[in-house]
């Protein structure tokens, strides 16, 4: 009975991993760009998020956040 409770959750384990958005932040106001792959929108318009380059939290007040590949993401950020 242990089997088939392992496959499933396995499967929500590949599911799951598999869900991951990936976005670049660009600053309007110094025009640095950010990866990220989680960031928290504010009432106020600001987004804060963690550097996937740097680690660092950074809160932008005016940015431009775009949704993009996994592909770019991992290029921009040198990650496998």
């Amino acid at each position: 009975m242990m089997r088939p409770r392992t496959a499933i959750l396995a499967g929500l384990c590949v599911l799951l991993a598999s869900c991951t958005s990936y976005y670049s932040v660009r600053d309007t106001a110094t025009g640095t760009v950010y990866y990220t792959t989680d960031l928290d929108r504010s009432r106020t318009g600001a987004v804060s998020f963690e550097d996937a380059r740097t680690g660092s939290s950074i809160t932008a007040q005016n940015s431009e956040v775009t949704e993009i590949g996994r592909g770019e993401y991992r290029r921009a950020t040198g990650t496998r």
